[in-house]
Formats: structure tokens, sequence, C-alpha cells
């Protein structure tokens, strides 16, 4: 898992190629165990906080704490964007779907429930959109976790 999670941030910024379920779904993995950690800390201090203990210290922990998730947060955003686009990319959809999250409700549920489509076989429609096409330069290589094929979990 914390092989694809470095994967997914030295290739923080491409949004073009494939991305297997499998290796996104280990990425919503370990962003899940890390905000529900935070979570859990968060809810640890604060019913110590109330029991008795320095609320001027814990305040200040949960404070810290706070500052770092949201830090995690926006260092977190484009890489899973771009991971969300290559997935769709890999099940022969277009990166623009990722336009529903935004519908109140819903949205995030149907993004999240489309990345549950199996990948496509060959090549896809849409694996070079917006990147690069399969003639790079030299020493330049297409991203894509799995070559395209099955798509195994």
């Amino acid at each position: 898992m914390l092989e694809v999670v470095k994967r997914v941030y030295n290739n923080y910024a491409v949004f073009s190629g494939r991305e297997s379920r499998k290796d996104f779904w280990f990425f919503q993995l370990f962003l899940a165990l890390v905000f529900g950690t935070t979570v859990l800390l968060n809810m640890t201090l604060f019913s110590v906080g109330l029991v008795g203990a320095s609320g001027v210290i814990l305040s200040a922990i949960l404070a810290g704490i706070n500052a770092i998730v949201a830090l995690f947060t926006l260092a977190t955003i484009i890489p899973a964007v771009a991971q969300h686009s290559r997935r769709f990319h890999d099940s022969n959809l277009s990166a623009w779907w990722l336009f529903l999250a935004l519908v109140p409700g819903v949205g995030v549920a149907v993004v999240y429930a489309m990345a549950l489509i199996p990948s496509t076989q060959g090549s896809s429609k849409f694996e070079f959109e917006g990147g690069n096409h399969p003639t790079l330069e030299s020493g330049q290589q297409q991203f894509a976790t799995n070559a395209p094929g099955a798509d195994l979990w």
C-alpha cells in the first residue's frame, strides 16, 4: 500500500494515463485511515479535556493536530483528483465526469460508484485526455500504474 501512496504523490499532477481499481482503492483506504485516526485522536483529546486536565494545553494540542490535518488535506487534493482522473480514463470515461462530485447530496457517492467500473481492455478512448500522446519525447514515460489489460483486485 505504501508503494501506491508514494506513486500517487510522486505523480501528483499527472492527469493522463490509467489507474487500476486496486491502486485507486488502496490510496482511498490510506486516506480513510489517516482521517479516521485524526478524528479518533481529536475525540480522545476532547473527552480528556472535558474530564478536567489542563484545557489550555489540550486546546493547543488539538489546534496543532487540526493544522497538520488541514495542511495534509491541502497537499492531497490535487493528487487525489489526478488519481480519480486516471481511474476514470482506465474505465473509458472522461475525467470531466468528476464534476458530478459538486452535485450536493449524491455527487460524491456517484463518483465513487463510477470508480468501481472495471478497466477497459486494450486502449482507452480517454487515456491521453489532457496529457501526452504515446509519441513522447525521449526520456519521458506515460504514467500508468498497470498496463492496459486485466483489472485484477
